[in-house]
């Protein structure tokens, strides 16, 4: 309906209902408005809104076909005549209408019993004295072309599957049993497994053993919950046995007969390799492959803390090679290095996990060890030194090799000194050892 079709019919509208009125009363106006409104093709009904209720007085026969509103509803409440799924906007848009004054106009999906249509349906404010007493209202169906819908549907769908099947990243659909319904091209490529094991198979069984359930435990949350779940990163378990890592996004599709819930892997492998390098070389000294000061000092801290809350006790050990200063004068540069390398190797070999070995120097290295009272910290030590003095490097077609001085400090959490003071300690220690060694061997000589 053009914009001038609705403007005659709201003008001859207004002019019928006032001049009725005005002449001949209601009685009138019910004998009219059959003939002017039928006579249009299209949908047009009238509400009366003077009061808090909005009445219906009249519909058209092209308005009773499209929306199924029945013959006899004049003085009828809205609410009795319209489907309930159209009621509330329409109440909504009316209350517009009457108070702004002004004429709405949209495209609806409409309900007519157990059937739908897309409408166009226009709501016009009648001005009369006093304010709007009256609305008249369009509906234009829109017309569709079902076969061409169809065929658009189509090639929506199949460029939605084209688009998740070649994505760059992994996608799958996964059931409230674990199970995936779908799983794209990237996915199995990344798990390097037959597509008919991976649909029988739970989706955490290919993520790694520690991140198993933390996997299960965001899917759970994300299907009790409806909430999407993003940024985690796990381990994602390839048939080769190596481990890929994957930021996975989690979100919910519960409107449908079978919910599911779609899950996302992006492959964040490089990034986290990038990361653990950056933190290896701001932990790890470079060529021992031991600790660095940072980590010895933090982790000397941490210990402190401990021992006093816990009352713990520890040690450090504080090691200094004897002449290497020598060897690198006499050597080279290069026999210092193996030298060092070995005797990396060596403090490696001899502590725990749980000891915390660095160098923190150029030849001064440094271990703290937990739970250790003075007399196993001593014979440590000693294992110590007497593995030091097995090392051998050739250098030049010659045969180096090192000795190392030794220095002990106890620490626990009744008399707990400062890390200053337990690392003076230690290095005190180390050069009261180094000096009685001199002065032995010039006792000797």
């Amino acid at each position: 309906m053009t914009n001038k079709v609705k403007h005659n019919i709201m003008n001859t509208m207004n002019n019928k209902l006032q001049g009725a009125m005005f002449l001949e009363g209601e009685a009138k106006v019910a004998t009219l408005m059959p003939f002017v409104l039928d006579a249009i093709h299209e949908g047009v009904f009238i509400i009366e809104c003077a009061s808090a209720q909005y009445t219906v007085l009249h519909t058209n026969a092209a308005m009773r076909k499209m929306t199924d509103v029945k013959n006899n509803i004049s003085g009828q409440n809205i609410s009795d005549v319209f489907q309930s799924e159209n009621l509330a906007w329409l109440l909504t848009q009316l209350g517009k209408v009457k108070k702004f004054e002004e004429t709405v106009e949209k495209e609806v999906l409409w309900s007519t019993g157990k059937n739908q249509k897309n409408i166009k349906i226009t709501l016009m404010p009648i001005v009369e004295e006093g304010g709007v007493k009256h609305i008249l209202g369009t509906v234009q169906a829109l017309q569709e072309n079902t076969s061409e819908m169809k065929t658009n549907m189509r090639q929506k769908h199949e460029r939605y599957v084209t688009a998740l099947e070649y994505a760059p990243y992994g996608v799958c659909f996964i059931g409230d049993d674990g199970k995936p319904s779908m799983v794209n091209r990237s996915l199995c490529q990344w798990l390097d497994m037959p597509l008919n094991f991976i649909m029988k198979s739970h989706i955490s069984n290919f993520f790694s053993e520690i991140d198993k359930a933390v996997f299960n435990q965001a899917l759970t949350k994300v299907i009790n919950s409806g909430r999407s779940y993003r940024g985690i990163e796990l381990k994602l378990k390839t048939v080769t046995g190596q481990n890929m890592w994957v930021s996975l996004s989690m979100s919910r599709v519960a409107d449908t007969e079978n919910p599911y819930t779609i899950v996302q892997f992006v492959d964040v492998t490089k990034r986290k390799e990038e990361e653990s390098e950056l933190l290896r070389l701001a932990t790890q000294d470079h060529l021992t492959e031991l600790s660095n000061r940072k980590v010895f000092d933090e982790s000397l801290a941490m210990s402190i803390k401990q021992a006093k809350r816990y009352n713990r006790h520890g040690a450090v050990i504080y090691i200094d090679l004897d002449n290497f200063k020598g060897i690198n004068d006499n050597y080279g540069h290069k026999a210092g290095d193996l030298i060092l390398k070995e005797v990396g190797r060596v403090l490696k070999d001899i502590f725990r996990e749980t000891d915390t070995v660095s160098r923190i120097g150029g030849d001064e290295f440094a271990v703290i060890m937990s739970e250790v009272d003075c007399d196993e910290a001593q014979q440590k030590a000693d294992i110590i030194e007497a593995e030091i003095k097995k090392i051998r490097v050739t250098a030049h077609n010659k045969e180096v090799s090192i000795s190392a001085s030794m220095g002990v400090q106890i620490f626990n959490g009744r008399n707990c000194p400062s890390e200053e003071d337990i690392v003076e300690g230690a290095d005190k220690a180390m050069y009261n050892k180094k000096a009685a060694s001199k002065n032995e061997a010039k006792a000797l000589n």
